[in-house]
């Protein structure tokens, strides 16, 4: 029994210590992430965390998940609103540098379970064309309940390992986004 106790104290000790050498995100912060740190996954919000398994629907009504994102390739994440005029803005400045962006993949994803308003978006902002782009609906509340909204347009940059590299929150410009993106 004894053994067993101090076994289970170094564990929670190793952990303790484990999180604690972990960086997390700032908001609109410039914190760089060393991979070889990071020796577990922690919460969403910490840089070099996988991008998480999600399921949405597209806008010609497709269930996606994972597997539908290209490989190898970063992604250019967007949590945002159909309605919401600083996402349409946002989605303007991703358009205009498309072809920075030809080697990401460029996810617009909301929250509202209404696959309509989507299609409304993407024909307004004419994506329907653009191969890299994907507007998608959350019919779920995944992205609800993982990530931590803190306004949108919320944009998170993920490497071509998928490993997130910087967030974003309500506002931001495409030439502090790109950087991040095409390191």
């Amino acid at each position: 029994m004894q053994n067993y106790r101090l076994k289970l104290f170094l564990s929670c000790c190793l952990l303790s210590l484990v999180m604690i050498s972990c960086k997390t995100v700032k908001k609109n912060k410039e914190v760089e992430c060393d991979p070889s740190t990071q020796t577990f996954v922690a919460e969403y919000n910490s840089l070099c965390d996988s991008l998480p398994t999600m399921r949405f629907i597209d806008v010609s009504l497709a269930v996606k998940t994972n597997a539908d994102i290209p490989t190898d390739k970063p992604i250019l994440l967007v949590l945002f609103n159909p309605t919401c005029g600083h996402c349409e803005e946002f989605c303007k400045q991703v358009k205009a540098d498309l072809s920075s962006l030809n080697d990401a993949t460029v996810l617009f994803i909301t929250g509202e379970p209404n696959a309509g308003s989507i299609g409304k978006f993407s024909e307004k902002m004419q994506l329907d064309s653009i191969n890299n782009f994907i507007v998608a609906a959350d019919n779920l509340g995944f992205t609800k309940d993982y990530f931590e909204y803190q306004g949108i347009p919320q944009i998170m940059v993920y490497d071509k390992k998928h490993r997130l590299r910087h967030i974003f929150y309500k506002e931001a410009d495409m030439k502090d986004v790109l950087p991040y993106l095409l390191k």
